[in-house]
């Protein structure tokens, strides 16, 4: 009997040592695999951008925004080997007919990383987003962002020039860019208007991204976007909130961008309460569909996909002005209260 308790003692205690390393060696191979799918998804994304001499728009619309027709997912299809789901597609009709909404829903593992807790099998799940930078155009092309507070999230107008008006509802200064001008030098990815060369058309090639295509974030993980039962919602959504990621708004206080309102370092704040809401890995305890800021399912970090290719882990305290300064891709060449520090370290 007492040699049966010794050798259940010795088992206990090596059941107790081990344990632990077998639950890091499955983190570590899940972390892997998101890593390697963040990857492909990039690749396949600078595949396209050099197929086409641009990057896809984040989501397309019809003229007045009231039809959804598909995103950047759909676009890169091809180069992600689902040619035979691109060729099934119709994109002269909007997402949420019927046989392109159940095209969306088919489980591709590569858009899906195994520590995104919100993930459904057998759905259309999505974990990586498209760098939106500072916003979106609302229906009228008009950049804007969200503002979130503790029991509110709405869609503001962005006066990125600061100069007291919001475009387009009143004409704007002649002198010095435009709302939309800024916008450009300060976003990545865009939405626009479905036909091409319909409406709204604005998209980066890489050669604009003067920043530095090592220094600039492609994408990133974002666990509230994809499926969403609740919305009909898939990877197909071309929906800001759910295909984009964006910069917290509280950089220009009550999205006003005049020097005195400008902070970049509340573009990862733990400080500020408001921009707290919107910085990385807020969004774990938010409503699908509402939290369009980098969130993951793992503790601490976010993994990012640079321009040139290259995924790694992004700590969830980086200062907030090194952040803003990933996001833009001219903000390097910026001046006034937009102008960002030079980064000299890999991340």
């Amino acid at each position: 009997m007492v040699e049966l308790l010794v050798v259940l003692g010795i088992i206990s205690l090596l059941v107790a040592i081990l344990l632990p390393a077998i639950m890091q060696s499955r983190s570590s191979a899940r972390r892997l695999a998101c890593l390697n799918h963040l990857r492909q998804v990039s690749l396949a994304m600078m595949l396209q951008a050099d197929l086409h001499d641009r990057f896809p728009a984040a989501g397309l619309f019809g003229a007045t925004r009231s039809t959804q027709h598909h995103n950047w997912v759909t676009s890169i299809l091809p180069q992600l080997d689902q040619a035979s789901l691109f060729n099934q597609y119709d994109r002269s009709r909007a997402y949420t007919q019927t046989e392109n909404f159940e095209l969306t829903r088919t489980p591709l593992p590569v858009l899906v990383c195994p520590d995104d807790v919100s993930v459904q099998p057998g759905e259309g799940n999505l974990s990586f987003v498209v760098n939106g930078g500072i916003g979106w155009t609302i229906p009228v092309d008009c950049p804007a962002n969200l503002r979130t507070t503790e029991d509110q999230v709405t869609i503001v107008p962005m006066d990125l020039n600061g100069n007291g008006v919001v475009c387009p509802l009143e004409k704007e200064s002649e002198t010095g860019p435009s709302d939309t001008e800024m916008l450009e030098s300060l976003s990545l990815f865009f939405v626009e208007n479905w036909p091409p060369k319909s409406g709204t058309q604005r998209f980066h090639r890489p050669r604009d991204v003067v920043d530095g295509l090592s220094q600039t974030i492609l994408l990133a993980e974002n666990v509230r976007a994809g499926y969403d039962p609740h919305a009909s919602s898939s990877w197909g959504s071309p929906e800001p909130l759910r295909a984009m990621f964006f910069v917290s708004s509280e950089v220009c206080k009550k999205s006003k961008c005049t020097p005195e309102q400008i902070d970049l370092s509340r573009a990862n704040s733990r400080v500020d309460t408001d921009a707290a809401r919107q910085s990385l890995n807020s969004a774990l305890s938010q409503a699908e569909g509402t939290a369009p800021w980098p969130t993951s399912g793992h503790a601490g970090l976010v993994h990012v996909a640079w321009c040139d290719g290259r995924v790694t882990a992004l700590s969830e305290f980086i200062d907030g002005k090194t952040y803003f300064a990933m996001i833009t891709p001219r903000g390097v060449h910026g001046s006034g209260p937009f102008e960002e520090p030079v980064i000299t370290s890999n991340f």
